[in-house]
């Protein structure tokens, strides 16, 4: 019996030893090696740990991402290209990560409009001399990548990448890679999204769907509950939702004005032809839209045109009839009628 305890003492403090080892730098201090390690755009704690476990830099990449954790860094971790070395400890290789690299490299501004579809995204990002096509097309073209990266499980699964790539003003270096970019967008979706949400992602493709119908008929902030409401009311007497956005969506193209031809486009997105929500997002939807979809006004409207005189809003009704006399009544004021 005695000896059995012995034996167990002495697996428990081999454990508690390696366990210990792997919190402590490769090297001695003062014998280890410098070389270049490059943190990507985009990339998570876990990449970089990962990444510094691979080049030596580090005994354990759970050890790295435990105490970046613990010291509240896992999210400051800055781009660039550093000189690392292998007898640094843990804490001290962290903060030099997110205070920046020594090495300046060139970067390129770029602002993704709201309400932005895939299509037109990468369009911007090509413009700017962001990635390549071929890139772009081959991750699109990857059911399997989504499920792979870093992101909650609600996003992993998500249909495509239309909807959550968040548009906002970025800052990437000119050769940054086009999962670096799409990355780094779709991590400032989840920052946002679950920043309104308290990180509840369980509603995400029906919030994301409605607020992205919100960003492509609203113009002012303001109707943006509003028109959540208007959207909201119709489902619950199964009306359809008739959205302009859906209908743009499926053209490709943003048109002034719709024709009848344009409605009878039989598809599952076409919401004058189907009842319901869309099979998903028709673009990327802002802040305030996300924001008018997890927060609608409660209302009793069912009906809204715009008033067409160059302020973007719009005429909120709750029948047919009075929806028919509030765009008579605007065409006529422009002169369109």
């Amino acid at each position: 019996m005695k000896k059995g305890f012995v034996f167990l003492l002495l697996i428990v403090l081999g454990v508690g030893g390696y366990g210990y080892l792997q919190f402590q730098p490769v090297a001695s201090a003062g014998n280890g090696m410098e070389e270049s390690f490059v943190v990507l755009e985009g990339a998570s704690g876990a990449m970089i740990a990962q990444g510094l476990e691979s080049a030596g830099v580090i005994r354990s990449q759970y050890a790295f991402r435990y105490i970046a954790k613990q010291t509240g860094l896992e999210s400051q971790f800055r781009p660039g290209t550093y000189q690392v070395r292998n007898d640094q400890p843990l804490e001290a290789l962290m903060q030099g990560l997110t205070e920046g690299p020594g090495v300046l490299r060139e970067t390129v501004r770029v602002t993704i409009p709201e309400g932005y579809t895939l299509g037109e995204i990468t369009q911007v990002l090509l413009d700017h001399n962001l990635g390549t096509a071929e890139g772009y097309e081959s991750i699109l073209a990857d059911e399997a990548w989504l499920s792979n990266q870093d992101f909650p499980k609600e996003v992993q699964g998500f249909n495509s990448l239309e909807g959550i790539l968040f548009p906002e003003t970025y800052e990437f270096f000119t050769d940054v890679s086009e999962e670096q970019i799409l990355t780094k967008m779709i991590h400032q979706f989840v920052q946002v999204y679950g920043a309104l949400t308290e990180n509840d992602f369980s509603n995400l493709n029906q919030m994301t769907t409605l607020a992205s119908m919100i960003q492509g008929e609203g113009k002012v902030a303001e109707e943006f509950p509003v028109i959540a409401s208007v959207f909201l009311n119709r489902i619950e007497i199964e009306m359809p939702l008739q959205s302009c956005a859906t209908i743009q969506y499926l053209l490709g193209e943003r048109k002034e004005r719709l024709l009848n031809v344009d409605l009878e486009i039989d598809s599952p997105f076409n919401t004058y032809m189907y009842a319901g929500f869309p099979p998903g997002p028709v673009g990327s939807p802002g802040k305030t839209a996300l924001q008018a979809a997890l927060s609608p006004v409660e209302t009793s409207y069912l009906f809204f045109t715009s008033n067409l005189d160059g302020t973007g809003t719009h005429t909120f009704t709750e029948t047919y009839k009075e929806h028919l006399a509030a765009t008579h009544a605007a065409r006529e004021k422009a002169g369109t009628e």
